[in-house]
């Protein structure tokens, strides 16, 4: 019903003596039944007819049952064709495709790939790309609110894109907040709340989004409204009494503007007799609680790092395995590409199997070349960073008092889960996992999978996957039977060779 043309087309008739509403077909004028029926109603009570040109009626009761089944099937013609939109447009994010328009970074294009015209891809836009990975590197590091990272990409220029509906414009703290969350930008694709591998590149690698996500998490902890009122404590904060998250407020009375922590069971009316809480007071009782850090510290600290060096010298092990296994297949990719190219030269194959196979080989050698960056991580480096996380637990209540407050919020994060507090004390809390975290700080996630995933393997299955892999890298070679080694066999096979073999 909102179209203008339309509502025109309606006032016109009704303001003026019009015999006829004439329409091509009635699926081009409604498609809903009840909507289409009314306006032709609406038409008739002003004297004006609707005709349609393809289909016929007349006023007599068969002429209006006529006129009723033509719009009910207008109405189902439109709904299958919106079911068959949506099932092609499934199908498209099944196999990877975007549907619809891609997000900001990316661009929606149409090339001409392997002799096909009018392709539909989604690229990297050469204006944008780089201020989003720059926005997820930034953010990841916990020290910008969306508000702020806002401010700076529209400092840098960031805007964005032209739409018919809008000119270009800096981004809105809503739509970099969806930007943050969307999983797009490494490389996933959701379509009805299901996510599928895309075949778009993506911008960002998998641990930075998750770092990303877990500082947006943290910043809504406990109902963080950082847009209104920011203090390194809140949503670290819960009430010694009732357990409720503890809020944060400003207030102006006769001394001026004071600010203070009040209990939001109370301000619920639940029963609680915790008082409001001045700022200083609160910042001194945790401020004196890291004495409890630093004794949990000089407790756990050993078990920590017995874990992250078993860790270190596991995935030393499998790392070197790994680069042997990367380094051979690397070498077949090669030996591959030489093959293809000589039998391109030779004429013996067509040019677009040529270029399709040289495109796929390409891929698997840049992602090879990815995962032998990936194996062959500076352990000494990882040790470097991991005495470094240890030398700066020491005198921790010292360094929380001289730190800036965002650092202290920082600090609070990542030592606990939450704090019970009273009028003037903690009396409560939680530590995270000190092992996990110290860990995930000390080395990046995929270190730890990587040894946790060979831990668990027995030695037997260690071999045969090094065995198949041999055996799936060089498909030529082969050990002679009479081995004690039983896991491959001669060239022939177990059937008795045959003149050829």
């Amino acid at each position: 019903m909102r179209r203008p043309q339309l509502d025109a087309a309606i006032a016109r008739a009704r303001d003026n003596d019009i015999s006829w509403f004439i329409v091509h077909k009635v699926n081009r004028f409604a498609r809903n039944a009840a909507e289409g029926l009314r306006i032709a109603e609406e038409l008739r009570d002003n004297g004006t007819d609707l005709i349609s040109v393809a289909e016929s009626w007349d006023n007599t009761p068969a002429g209006k049952l006529m006129k009723t089944l033509y719009f009910g099937l207008a109405e189902m013609y439109s709904a299958e064709l919106s079911e068959e939109v949506t099932t092609k447009m499934a199908e498209k994010a099944r196999r990877g495709g975007t549907p619809g328009v891609c997000p900001p970074g990316y661009l929606n294009v149409r090339k001409t790939i392997d002799g096909i015209g009018n392709v539909a891809r989604v690229e990297p836009d050469p204006d944008r790309a780089e201020h989003i990975v720059w926005a997820f590197q930034t953010f990841a590091r916990g020290h910008h609110t969306v508000n702020q990272l806002r401010e700076e990409l529209t400092d840098r220029g960031f805007t964005m894109r032209k739409t018919r509906r809008y000119a270009e414009r800096p981004i809105s703290k809503s739509a970099l907040n969806r930007l943050l969350r969307n999983p797009y930008y490494i490389g996933i694709v959701t379509w009805g709340g299901t996510q599928y591998p895309g075949e778009h590149e993506p911008l960002i690698d998998t641990e930075t989004y998750d770092k990303v996500q877990t500082v947006l998490d943290s910043n809504n902890t406990g109902g963080d409204k950082s847009w209104r009122y920011r203090h390194y404590l809140k949503g670290s904060l819960r009430c010694g009494y009732c357990h409720e998250r503890i809020g944060f407020a400003h207030g102006r009375g006769n001394g001026g503007e004071y600010q203070y922590f009040y209990c939001l069971g109370r301000q619920k009316k639940n029963g609680c007799k915790q008082r409001y809480i001045p700022t200083w007071i609160a910042e001194a009782a945790v401020e004196a609680h890291y004495i409890a850090v630093q004794e949990r510290i000089d407790k756990m600290l050993p078990e920590v790092r017995a874990a992250f060096e078993g860790v270190i010298a596991t995935y030393g092990a499998r790392a070197a395995v790994e680069s042997d296994r990367l380094d051979r297949k690397k070498l077949r990719i090669e030996r591959e590409q030489r093959k293809l190219l000589q039998l391109a030269y030779d004429d013996e194959l067509p040019d677009t199997l040529v270029k399709q196979e040289i495109r796929r080989l390409n891929r698997e050698a840049s992602d090879i070349d990815r995962q032998i960056e990936a194996a062959n991580i500076n352990l000494g480096d990882l040790k470097r960073r991991f005495n470094d996380l240890c030398d700066l637990t020491a005198n921790i209540k010292q360094k929380y008092a001289q730190a800036p407050d965002e650092a202290r919020r920082q600090l609070n994060r990542f030592w606990f889960t939450s704090l019970d507090i009273t009028e003037d004390e903690i009396t409560n809390y939680t530590f995270q996992d000190l092992p996990d975290t110290v860990l995930d700080a000390a080395a990046p996630v995929a270190l730890e999978a990587s040894a946790k995933v060979f831990e668990r393997q027995t030695e037997e299955q260690q071999w045969l996957s090094l065995v198949e892999e041999l055996r799936n890298e060089e498909p030529d070679a082969h050990w002679a039977p009479g081995s004690n080694v039983s896991y491959l066999v001669a060239g022939a096979g177990f059937e008795p060779a045959t003149f050829g073999l």
